[in-house]
């Protein structure tokens, strides 16, 4: 990208202008000058440029205005900021609008350039980055046949409701896959569709797990967790079979000693037990 790419340089010395041109010129770039901001917004509204390297002080309108008015036009032709009356809140003042370095002048060429060369390799990955995003972002069906077709007239009703939904069906079928579908069809689309395999937990953190706990609540809970089923109207819980009977068992022991703990009954010690089972008690 850096052997091809159009700088725009600002600047109101035309010596200034003349010299990085030149540099940028001999390092493979194209460059266009212009020695006021005014100009150099209206050559960013007709051009494409890859990189904007403009002086801070410039009569009429400085530097950090050009960056202002690049801000309000949602330009995003990264810009390096250049001056030679740079201080602190200058440079944190043309950060804060925007600009992804500040040179100080008198500039070195080597210097000059290898800003230049990191900024636009740093756009370059962001941009990849982005597409990236949206490609692993998307999950689509690839299908044929009679079942699937049935299949897919289901998940368009269903999506357009409120129900709840139960997809069923062995490791590796495309339960998750449908779940997607459910969700990126629906009207909550635009929300987190959120992930989750029960039987990788423990059966007595799935509370905590689902809908959260505060500091305290349980041995080892050293700090609040947040709702993470109430971040979505859309969750996909998945549990294997295998852990499903062990896990219910679990789950109503809980509950049964919930019951007897608030009805003020203590549940039976050794000592019940053994009666119970026919065995004289230990003295």
């Amino acid at each position: 990208m850096t052997a091809k790419a159009h700088l725009l340089i600002v600047d109101d010395e035309a010596n200034t202008l003349a010299s990085l041109a030149r540099a940028f010129r001999l390092a493979g770039y194209e460059a266009t000058v212009c020695d006021s901001a005014a100009r150099a917004l209206e050559l960013v509204k007709t051009q494409r440029f890859d990189l904007i390297l403009s002086d801070v002080v410039m009569p009429v309108k400085d530097g950090l205005s050009l960056l202002e008015d690049l801000k309000a036009l949602e330009v995003s032709t990264p810009v390096v900021m250049m001056s030679g009356q740079a201080h602190i809140e200058m440079a944190v003042r043309a950060t804060r609008l925007g600009a992804k370095d500040f040179l100080e002048k008198p500039l070195s060429t080597e210097k000059l350039l290898l800003t230049v060369e990191n900024v636009l390799h740093l756009t370059q990955l962001e941009e990849e980055n982005r597409q990236l995003r949206g490609r692993v972002g998307k999950h689509e069906i690839v299908w044929e046949g009679a079942a699937m077709r049935r299949l897919m007239e289901q998940v368009e009703r269903v999506a357009a409701s409120e129900t709840r939904v139960c997809i069923l069906g062995e490791t590796g079928t495309g339960k998750e896959l449908v779940a997607r579908t459910l969700h990126d069809r629906s009207a909550r689309h635009a929300g987190p569709f959120i992930t989750m395999n029960c039987a990788a937990v423990p059966s007595e953190l799935i509370e905590s797990e689902l809908f959260g706990h505060e500091k305290g609540a349980f041995t080892g809970g050293a700090a609040s967790r947040q709702i993470r089923a109430g971040a979505s109207r859309h969750a996909l819980p998945r549990r294997d079979r295998r852990h499903a009977a062990g896990h219910a068992g679990e789950t109503s022991a809980r509950a049964r000693r919930r019951r007897n703990r608030a009805a003020g009954r203590r549940p039976p010690g050794r000592r019940g037990r053994a009666r119970h089972r026919g065995h004289a008690p230990q003295p």
